[in-house]
């Protein structure tokens, strides 16, 4: 049975802020309007395709779980409900991971397989960069048994592990960077008989690229003057509006807001806006002790049901609602009832 205390105060005590948070932005991060400027900013593979050339390479969205440490390669895009598992359990979900096609050589296009995650800290009292090489040898190894069998090590396909720093530190702050296979000449050199036979070698060992994106310092506004970091710093601030950013996602980078990439903006937006610029900020700023826990929770609520409001007048049903704000639906009903007092 739900208590008494507010959705606020409960997510903010049980972690589900957090969780509601990491759900939406990977099924924004997911979207094809998004994957693929993703993979148009970062994949080389892609650097002579359109926008609209790369979302139709990338294979149809599903929903799903996928452990980083099972031996199934799925064959479309994924999110998860990773950080849902409680520390005890222990397992590690790729955010997203879809398979994508690619153009190749002489023609003939490739098979890529592509994991998205989204990461808060850049040191997160561990090595992300480890982390992510980990993720690569993971995607590289599931493929045994599913893409390739015996010996048959030239089905093997490139992977790309895309990790997004929503907010690093300073000295990694407003830059992307790859980590890839190449090789160190020791002794002597290779003699290649033409350019199209030293193509192909590179073709074979460059199998593993790690990229990190950090982006922008949302607390002193998105000033990048890359393409892709402002985009998704933009896309994931908790500091826009609405408003604001479905205008510079259209204006600026003409992503189509069709009804799914609207619906899932406005619930990442709704979520953060009601919870990070009024619950939080609002209870942190009156500095008394005693007075912080009671300061977020009054302030999250007030927000949210100002959320509601809009919503409720927008002609969204209650059901509607909850899933959107991932609360349950009586909670929604509660809150509506607090709009005329």
């Amino acid at each position: 049975m739900p208590t008494e205390n507010t959705f606020a105060s409960e997510a903010i005590a049980l972690g589900g802020y957090n969780n509601a948070c990491d759900r939406a932005c990977k099924k924004v991060l997911a979207l094809k309007e998004i994957a693929s400027r993703i993979l148009k900013g970062v994949a080389y593979e892609y650097r002579d395709c359109t926008i609209d050339e790369v979302i139709r390479y990338i294979s149809d969205i599903e929903i799903s779980d996928t452990p980083v440490d099972v031996d199934v390669l799925p064959p479309v895009v994924h999110t998860d409900n990773s950080e849902d598992m409680t520390a005890s359990e222990g397992a590690r979900f790729f955010d997203i991971r879809f398979t994508a096609k690619a153009p190749g050589r002489n023609g003939q296009t490739i098979e890529l397989i592509i994991n998205i995650e989204a990461q808060k800290n850049y040191d997160p009292g561990y090595s992300l960069l480890k982390r992510g090489i980990y993720y690569c040898s993971r995607l590289i190894s599931s493929q045994y048994g599913q893409v390739f069998s015996g010996s048959d090590y030239d089905r093997l396909r490139k992977v790309y592990s895309v990790w997004i720093c929503t907010d690093p530190d300073e000295a990694h702050r407003n830059t992307i960077t790859e980590y890839s296979l190449s090789p160190r000449q020791h002794y002597g050199d290779i003699r290649y008989k033409s350019d199209e036979d030293k193509a192909q070698e590179r073709q074979n060992y460059d199998m593993i690229s790690l990229v990190m994106i950090c982006l922008d310092n949302f607390r002193n506004g998105v000033t990048s003057e890359n393409s892709l970091i402002k985009l998704l710093s933009v896309l994931l601030s908790p500091k826009i509006e609405l408003g604001a950013k479905k205008l510079i996602l259209q204006s600026d980078y003409d992503i189509k807001m069709t009804r799914e990439v609207n619906e899932e903006v406005q619930g990442m937006c709704n979520i953060s806006q009601g919870f990070i610029e009024m619950g939080i900020e609002e209870g942190i700023e009156k500095g008394i002790e005693k007075g912080i826990e009671k300061g977020i929770e009054e302030g999250a609520e007030r927000k949210m049901i100002d959320i509601i409001s809009t919503m409720s007048a927008d002609g969204r049903t209650d059901k509607e609602i909850s899933e959107i704000l991932h609360i349950p639906e009586e909670q929604v009903t509660k809150l509506k009832e607090k709009v005329n007092k």
